[in-house]
């Protein structure tokens, strides 16, 4: 049985941002093998999953952002959480 607390903490951590999409590489390959590998349910990631997608069908696609401006955004919060970081 594998199970690892500290992974699955980080990984319930990391839910609501792989709902929306918005992981980066190493958070998502983290993400990634510990579902591989991990014997819990990650209930956290369903239901995150499940609310993104009952927000996104409420948004008609001309009321979405465009990929540009989603990068944008992305950028501009990871920078800002870095700058948080070394704080």
């Amino acid at each position: 049985m594998n199970v690892n607390h500290d992974d699955c903490a980080s990984m319930a951590d990391l839910a609501p941002a792989a709902a929306l999409g918005a992981l980066d590489p190493d958070e998502a390959a983290f993400l990634r093998a510990h579902l591989a590998t991990c014997v819990r349910p990650h209930l956290e990631l369903r239901e995150a999953m499940a609310l993104a997608a009952t927000i996104g069908a409420a948004c008609p696609d001309e009321d979405r952002p465009s990929p540009a401006l989603r990068t944008r955004l992305l950028d501009a919060a990871r920078a800002d959480a870095a700058r948080e970081v070394r704080l």
